[in-house]
């Protein structure tokens, strides 16, 4: 598995595997209400989580998107909203440890979540590291 293509603007996020499995995020700023309800004030860009499709369970697909997006995300100090939608092959109690393990925090009744940047140094294992094993 290797990255297809990855693009990175000021509004969008798109990581494309080999195989068409593909994680978005577009610029939702305004969406930061949301999260100054709950008492959570942003210090940087805030990004809506749009979706995470792979082609195929279980084989490390999400995971390195997901390790891939983090870097990204830390690396420029964006932020992350989320609505965990289970219409795939998970439950909603598995997508939330999904995205826990990657930083999301659960917060606002059943499915919301967001994640704040990470200090450089802190973050998961590189995406390089998840496809070499």
């Amino acid at each position: 598995m290797h990255l297809l293509s990855e693009r990175v603007t000021a509004d969008n996020i798109t990581l494309m595997l080999d195989d068409y499995s593909i994680c978005q995020l577009d610029r939702a700023d305004f969406m930061g209400k949301s999260l100054l309800a709950h008492g959570i004030k942003l210090d940087g860009p805030l990004y809506w989580f749009c979706r995470l499709k792979t082609k195929r369970q279980n084989e490390g697909r999400g995971t390195f998107l997901m390790k891939r997006l983090t870097e990204i995300l830390d690396e420029r100090g964006w932020w992350v909203l989320n609505g965990v939608n289970p219409y795939g092959a998970l439950n909603l109690e598995q997508l939330i440890k999904f995205y826990g393990k990657y930083g999301f925090i659960h917060f606002d009744g059943d499915t919301g979540m967001y994640r704040q940047p990470r200090p450089i140094g802190a973050v998961s294992p590189r995406a390089t590291d998840v496809a070499r094993n």
